[in-house]
C-alpha cells in the first residue's frame, strides 16, 4: 500500500473522496428508485456525498485554478532533502514521516528519465535498511494505515525539494571523482531559440530535437565497480 502511495501521491486524496462519492450515488439511487424515496435532508446529504468529491477528484486529477496561499500549502506538503555528513534525510510530509539513509549504506545509484511521465529520478540499492521516524501530528489517514517500509531500494523523484542537488552531495560524500550531470533527453539538437526582452525581462524560448538513441537508465555509483549491464541483469531493468 505505501509504495502505490508514494508512486501515486494523488491516491491518499483521491480514494476517501471516492468512498463518499459512492456513498452519495447509493443515496441518489434511493432517492431516484426507492419505494419510500429520501425527505429532503437525504436529497441534500446525496448532492453533498456527490456533488463536492466528483468536483474534488476532477481537480486533483485534471487540475485546479489555485491561489497564492493553496500553492504555498501545496508546496509544503513536497518531499524535501535535507543532507549532512553523516547521510541524507528525506522529509515527507504528505506521509508524516521521514526517512534518514547513511552515505555508507549506499552501494548502486541509477538514473533514469521518464520521458512519457515527464519527470526523472534516482534508485538507491542499500545495503542497511534506512531509518524511519513519525513525525509527531500525523493524519488520520496515516494513522489508519500504518506503514513500516523495510525495504532496501529507495526510489526519490525529480518533484522532491533540492532534487538537483543530489549529485553535488553524492559527489562530496561518496565519489569525489564522479562527472555526473543531469541530462535532459528533450535536448538533443537545437532546432530554433528566441530571446524576448521586454520591461527590462528578458524570455528565452527553445525548441530542440530529442535526443536519439536515448539511454533512460544511466549508472551513477557503484560501490563495487560493477557494469550498468551487470547491474541490469540483477535488477531485471
Amino acid at each position: 500500500m505505501k509504495k502505490i502511495f508514494e508512486k501515486n501521491p494523488l491516491l491518499i486524496f483521491i480514494i476517501p473522496l471516492a468512498v463518499f462519492f459512492l456513498l452519495g450515488c447509493g443515496l441518489l439511487y434511493l432517492a431516484l428508485f426507492g419505494s419510500k424515496g429520501l425527505p429532503l435532508s437525504g436529497w441534500i446529504m446525496a448532492g453533498i456525498f456527490t456533488v463536492i468529491p466528483a468536483v474534488l477528484i476532477y481537480g486533483f486529477l485534471f487540475g485546479f485554478s489555485i491561489s497564492e496561499k493553496q500553492q504555498q500549502a501545496i508546496e509544503a506538503r513536497r518531499t524535501e532533502l535535507q543532507f549532512d555528513q553523516h547521510g541524507m534525510t528525506m522529509l515527507m510530509p504528505l506521509f508524516d514521516q521521514n526517512c534518514f539513509i547513511q552515505w555508507d549504506s549506499i552501494d548502486t545509484i541509477l538514473y533514469a528519465e521518464l520521458r512519457q511521465e515527464d519527470y526523472s529520478e534516482f534508485t538507491l540499492y542499500l545495503n542497511a535498511l534506512p531509518s524511519y521516524t513519525k513525525t509527531e501530528k500525523q493524519w488520520w489517514l496515516n494513522r489508519l494505515f500504518p506503514q513500516h517500509p523495510k525495504r532496501k531500494k529507495i526510489k526519490i523523484r525529480s518533484d522532491c525539494r533540492y532534487f538537483e542537488t543530489l549529485p553535488d552531495m553524492f559527489k562530496k560524500y561518496l565519489d569525489p571523482n564522479s562527472r555526473f550531470a543531469f541530462k535532459d533527453s528533450k535536448k538533443g539538437l537545437l532546432l530554433q531559440s528566441e530571446t524576448i526582452i521586454k520591461d527590462n525581462l528578458t524570455t528565452r524560448t527553445e525548441k530542440w530535437l530529442p535526443v536519439k538513441n536515448f539511454e533512460p537508465l544511466e549508472l551513477m555509483y557503484d560501490r563495487y565497480n560493477r557494469t550498468i549491464n551487470e547491474l541490469k541483469a540483477k535488477t531485471g531493468r
